[in-house]
């Protein structure tokens, strides 16, 4: 039980410091936000391109403060998740508690054996055996349970076992980084469900502007910078407009894609760190390196593949930001280029979603 308690009292107090530092990056956040629209409207009031070429380096910190705020959210996260595992496993060990899911959904009266020796339930087999994190680990734990298996297959999950208890942290961050965003059955079939959707490519003619466009109108605001001629500034608002209207003829498509993939969202990020574990951990048993190898063969998803997923995700969810949607897409139609990478990763890699998640 030591490890555990040094374990316990190591990650909360890590949690707790990155909750600090998580706060003064939203103020900064805050603040970088406000210096923009400030600008952004005496840009306009003034006419006056100097404050529009100001524009420039406050959006590249604003969005590097995103990306860092994001990244340290998903540390914290990590920490307490960390912290509750270690918590939990002194609770059952020091008190008897069962702080874990009893796999009651799983329960047959009909079934030859199960019903008979309390595999699930309340206080049941499943319920002091079960260190899952997702519904597919349930469902297969659940699984093993109920079938009886050959003997040399059940030798070879006992080999496995045997590792897996000697990887400590191994196993920890896997269940931590599973906690985070719990899924359920629900969460798994619609993200299953959403990777069979729709993922027909933007217009062709759209998809060029997105590069075509940014482009011109960085060297509309140089122009008028450096010729001090504003019919060069009077283009580049113009063309700010243009680009506002092109965003918004495709936001009907951009809201169904975040409508199909509401609950998806909570947990792509989770299996993509969930397979990067799994992918960068030296296992030695035949069996573990088979599923392991599951992963790096084939048209596989890896972990890469649905942290990217993920990233596209929460880029194009900035959509309800009202101040990021006039900004950015007005100036470089952006939420225009994360919906085109969406449909794009979709195309290529969505059908092999549910195979990688049944490791």
């Amino acid at each position: 039980m030591q490890i555990y308690e040094r374990l316990e009292k190591e990650f909360s107090g890590e949690y707790e410091k990155l909750t600090r530092t998580d706060r003064t990056i939203g103020v900064a956040r805050l603040a970088t936000a406000l210096i923009g629209m400030v600008l952004m409207y005496q840009w306009v009031a003034l006419e006056n391109s100097w404050l529009g070429w100001s524009l420039i380096p406050v959006a590249v910190v604003f969005i590097w403060l995103m990306r860092y705020h994001n990244r340290l959210d998903v540390r914290r996260k990590m920490a307490n998740a960390l912290a509750e595992v270690n918590q939990q496993e002194i609770d059952f060990l020091h008190a008897g508690a069962l702080p874990f899911e009893n796999g009651i959904e799983f329960q047959d009266h009909q079934h030859a054996f199960t019903y008979d020796l309390d595999i699930f339930g309340e206080s049941s087999l499943f319920h002091r055996l079960n260190r899952t994190g997702t519904w597919p680990g349930k469902k297969l734990l659940a699984g093993l349970l109920q079938r009886l298996l050959p003997n040399a297959e059940i030798i070879d999950n006992q080999l496995s076992v045997k590792e897996l208890s000697e990887k400590l942290s191994f196993r920890q961050q896997l269940l931590a980084a599973a906690s985070i965003r719990k899924d359920n059955r629900k969460m798994y079939e619609e993200l299953v469900k959403w990777s069979a959707g729709d993922c027909s490519p933007m217009p062709f003619w759209l998809s060029l502007l997105t590069w075509i466009s940014p482009v011109l109108f960085v060297g509309l605001l140089v122009a008028a910078q450096v010729t001090r001629d504003m019919a060069y500034l009077n283009m580049a608002s113009s063309l700010f407009s243009i680009n506002l209207v092109l965003s918004f003829s495709q936001f009907k498509r951009i809201k169904q894609e975040l409508l199909r993939s509401d609950h998806v969202k909570e947990t792509v990020g989770q299996y993509g760190e969930l397979l990067q574990l799994i992918e960068n951990e030296d296992f030695k048993t035949e069996k573990l390196r088979q599923l392991q190898s599951r992963l790096t063969t084939g048209k596989s998803v890896t972990s890469l593949h649905l942290k990217r997923l993920s990233e596209l995700f929460s880029r194009l969810d900035s959509v309800h930001n009202l101040l990021a949607v006039v900004f950015f897409s007005g100036t470089m139609l952006y939420h225009l280029h994360i919906l085109r990478s969406l449909l794009a990763w979709k195309k290529n890699y969505a059908a092999a979603i549910p195979g990688c998640l049944d490791i």
